[in-house]
């Protein structure tokens, strides 16, 4: 993995994790976290916890990538589930890619619509939910105006998968990914409305106020021209009506 990748990736996913945490908790509700499970689980496993040889072994799979959360609500207004954080911030510089997407969907999809999950992830989810287990992935976006969505596994829209072992062209982790489809995903606005039947306006509110002030950037991979990388960074920044910044990955 770049290292790069991985020491930037790091913080702002916990950021995000404990941002989450706290608003669940200040609506009144458990989250518990699932780190110290994946811990013990690593400690006894430690050399093949993080290789490729697990990909073979779903249960295993399930735990590796286990969401972050449990949330129950005390209340029972609705049914326990599993929630995974993620946080986008390196779009696609160039095209080529969103132009064969179009080609073989036959769509018109535009570079800030198009999400990234790790494939082992996804299909850990897809395993919880088919397990009869409720899983939501909540994702901050920091290249799409909509920026926070939250959607239960079932609802994504998968573009492409890569089926590699590897993805040793990325400019972060070489784990291989699916592309999803984020037009199709509820804002974390309309989750929180329609599933969590939430009223509270101004706690969601200054959790994305908090998020959007200190996301407000994207990944810079050194693989892309710089010309081509600041047209991309300017176009975004007008569509999100936010200054965008780099950060570099490398």
């Amino acid at each position: 993995m770049n290292n790069g990748f991985h020491n930037l990736r790091l913080p702002i996913g916990k950021y995000l994790e404990e941002s989450i945490q706290n608003y669940l908790q200040d609506n009144e509700l458990l989250s518990i976290s699932t780190n110290e499970i994946k811990k013990t689980f690593e400690n006894y496993l430690p050399e093949i916890w993080k290789q490729d040889v697990i990909k073979k072994s779903n249960p295993v799979l399930m735990l590796r990538y286990l969401p972050d959360f449990i949330v129950i609500d005390k209340k029972d207004k609705f049914d326990t589930f599993l929630l995974d954080t993620k946080s986008m911030f390196t779009p696609i510089y160039l095209n080529t890619f969103p132009d064969q997407i179009n080609k073989n969907l036959k769509d018109n999809i535009t570079l800030e619509n198009i999400g990234v999950i790790e494939r082992e992830a996804y299909k850990s989810y897809i395993s919880h939910h088919k397990s009869g287990s409720k899983v939501a992935i909540l994702i901050a976006c920091t290249y799409n105006p909509k920026f926070l969505f939250c959607d239960f596994v079932e609802n994504l829209k998968i573009l492409y998968t890569e089926k590699e072992t590897r993805n040793y062209n990325s400019s972060g982790s070489t784990t291989p990914r699916v592309n999803i489809d984020l037009r199709k995903m509820k804002t974390l606005k309309e989750f929180v409305k329609d599933y969590l039947k939430f009223t509270d306006q101004e706690k969601l509110n200054r959790l994305i106020s908090n998020l959007r002030n200190n996301l407000n950037f994207i990944g810079l991979p050194n693989k892309i021209n710089l010309n081509r990388a600041k047209e991309v960074k300017n176009s975004l920044s007008k569509l999100c009506n936010i200054e965008l910044s780099f950060k570099n990955l490398d």
